[in-house]
């Protein structure tokens, strides 16, 4: 069996602007906070997902962790940091914005994530109009 090379340079790549970032104080603490976050939360749900038969990996890594080599769960990461960046350098302001309804609607779809495996698939139904 032959093991591919280690795919380490994305995790080096993502993380070190971050580190530089940070010591030349350009980004903010809720910044980092958000993409902290999201380095915890990207890498908790791949687990499941592979667990429960979404999706697999299986060519052999070096950097795996659960049947999950590190790098899948960042891209949660990396798309999430993208979204927030994007947001704050465009000067996004959001209109007619209602935190209740949006927190409940959030908390509905990471649910779903998980119970449409067991339960009725509730991704169309949680699209607004």
């Amino acid at each position: 069996m032959t093991v591919r090379p280690c795919r380490c340079a994305p995790h080096r790549q993502g993380l070190a602007p971050l580190g530089r970032r940070r010591v030349a104080a350009y980004a903010k603490r809720a910044g980092l906070v958000v993409i902290a976050v999201r380095h915890v939360v990207g890498p908790a749900f791949e687990p499941v997902k592979v667990s429960l038969g979404s999706w697999s990996h299986p060519e052999p890594a070096v950097l795996k962790f659960a049947g999950v080599p590190l790098y899948g769960g960042f891209l949660y990461a990396a798309a999430g940091s993208y979204v927030c960046r994007a947001w704050h350098l465009l000067g996004l302001e959001p209109v007619r914005y209602r935190p209740r309804a949006m927190a409940l609607v959030a908390a509905a779809v990471y649910a779903d994530f998980f119970t449409h495996h067991w339960l009725p698939d509730m991704r169309w139904p949680l699209v607004p109009p």
